[in-house]
């Protein structure tokens, strides 16, 4: 069973965008089944490091993205990405520790923020987008 499935309800209608979160929905996927397969401590901090590398690049498109829109959110949007990547970078740390009770946390928390970003602060410059390319 797919840990966090990919459905229109996550479509920004936005192609690179879309490309790039199916990718991440892969990533927790990956993470998931190592998780699930009992991989160690090495294997899901590789998993996790690649999440955050392709997290940040995806951030950077994306506000690049917003600005070419001319999405008024942008500074507020920007400013929840960089809680995420405190946040990650707490979990990355903690991780490095040899902290393997935080493993589940981590699978918990990579889902919840995927599918909660997404559908919430995502879909606003989505709606945004498609009300100006309609007035």
């Amino acid at each position: 069973m797919t840990y966090v499935s990919w459905d229109d309800a996550f479509d920004v209608k936005e192609n690179r965008m879309n490309s790039q979160h199916r990718m991440l929905f892969d990533y927790v996927n990956e993470y998931d089944a190592a998780f699930q397969e009992g991989a160690d401590l090495r294997k899901m901090i590789g998993i996790f490091d690649k999440i955050i590398s392709y997290t940040a690049k995806h951030f950077e498109d994306e506000e690049a993205y917003m600005e070419r829109i001319d999405y008024p959110a942008l500074r507020s949007h920007r400013h929840i990405h960089k809680q995420l990547v405190a946040r990650v970078l707490a979990y990355q740390e903690r991780l490095a520790s040899g902290d393997t009770m935080l493993l589940k946390e981590v699978r918990v928390f990579l889902k919840n923020w995927l599918t909660g970003h997404i559908k919430g602060v995502d879909t606003q410059y989505s709606e945004y987008a498609a009300h100006t390319r309609a007035a």
